[in-house]
């Protein structure tokens, strides 16, 4: 399992509520779950992601990036035949 690495917060955030970026390997078919109570960024690095957020639909490749809105109906899985590597951002 990655650890969090936890970085610096901007000024408008209590210091007690740090960012939060966390590298995943997600298996074939496997859900990636992402917390709807807070904003979120998805970074593809190897792999394809798929991710439906509200009415859109996302097939991802490596270098692709998206912002989910905190709230948002979302739905992230691993759509390759390989492990895909995912880099999460929580605000």
């Amino acid at each position: 399992m990655i650890e969090p690495i936890y970085i610096e917060t901007p000024q408008t955030r209590p210091a007690w509520e740090p960012r939060v970026i966390v590298t995943h390997e997600v298996a074939p078919d496997e859900r990636l779950h992402v917390d709807p109570s807070r904003d979120t960024s998805l970074s593809v690095v190897d792999g394809v992601v798929y991710a439906a957020i509200g009415d859109d639909d996302y097939v991802m490749t490596p270098g692709d990036r998206v912002a989910i809105p905190a709230g948002a109906a979302v739905r992230v899985w691993n759509a390759g035949d390989e492990v895909a590597r995912v880099v999460t951002e929580r605000a």
